[in-house]
C-alpha cells in the first residue's frame, strides 16, 4: 500500500493506491480506479483503504455537428451536444490531423493531434475567429460554435479536425473532465462565387 498519486495502475486506473483484489465487491463512486465503499477492505491482519478496481474511461460521444458547408471566407457552425452534460462546461478543439491523439494523465485519451492548431483554439481561440469555443452547455446539453473562417485561398481543400469535451471545473483537468467527443474531419472548401449573368 502507498498513498494515493497520479500515476497509472496495474489495471490502468489514473491512480495508484492500495491493492488489487479479485473479490473485492466495493464500489468507485468517483471513476478514480479505488474503491470507495465497504473499506478497508481486510484480508486478515491490516485494512486496504485504497483498494483497486477495474477502471474504464468514459466511452467517447458524437463529435459536433456542422450545420452549414466550410467555405473559406465565410463562417461555419457547429453544434454539440453531451445530454449527460447539461450545464457543464465545454471546450471546442481543432487541430491538423487527429492522430497520434492525446493520452490524459488520467488515462483518457483526446482523439486530436496535439499541435499549435489545437493549442490555439485551447489558449487563444479568438486568434483564429473561433467564437463560443468555450462556453456552458445549456438545459438540454447543447452548445454553438462560430468559426469564421480566413479568407485564404491556399486553405481550400486542407483537413481540419474538430472535437470537444466537457468538464466540471470545480475539479482541476484532466480529472473534471466528463466527456469526450469523437473527432470530426471537415474539407475546406473554395468559395463559393455567383456567375455574372452579363
Amino acid at each position: 500500500n502507498i498513498s494515493k498519486i497520479r500515476a497509472i495502475n496495474i489495471l490502468g486506473g489514473p491512480y495508484q493506491g492500495g491493492n488489487y483484489f479479485s473479490d473485492y465487491t466495493g464500489v468507485d463512486l468517483d471513476n478514480d480506479g479505488i474503491g470507495d465503499t465497504k473499506i478497508p477492505y481486510s484480508t486478515g491482519d491490516a485494512g486496504d483503504y485504497l483498494p483497486l478496481v477495474g477502471y474504464q474511461p468514459p466511452p467517447l460521444i458524437n463529435p459536433p455537428v456542422i450545420l452549414n458547408p466550410p467555405r473559406i471566407g465565410s463562417k461555419i457552425e457547429f453544434l454539440i451536444k453531451d445530454t449527460a452534460g447539461s450545464g457543464a462546461a465545454y471546450f471546442f478543439l481543432m487541430a491538423l490531423r487527429d492522430t497520434p491523439g492525446i493520452r490524459l494523465s488520467n488515462n483518457m485519451f483526446i482523439p486530436l493531434n496535439d499541435d499549435s492548431l489545437f493549442h490555439i483554439s485551447l489558449f487563444s481561440p479568438l486568434q483564429i475567429g473561433l467564437l463560443g469555443s468555450q462556453s456552458r452547455l445549456d438545459a438540454t446539453g447543447a452548445g454553438n460554435v462560430v468559426w469564421h473562417i480566413p479568407n485564404v485561398p491556399a486553405l481550400a481543400g486542407y483537413d481540419i479536425y474538430v472535437g470537444f469535451f466537457t468538464a466540471d471545473l470545480r475539479k482541476y483537468l484532466p480529472d473534471g473532465i466528463i466527456s469526450i467527443s469523437q473527432s470530426r474531419k471537415i474539407k475546406l472548401l473554395p468559395q463559393k462565387f455567383a456567375v455574372d449573368q452579363n
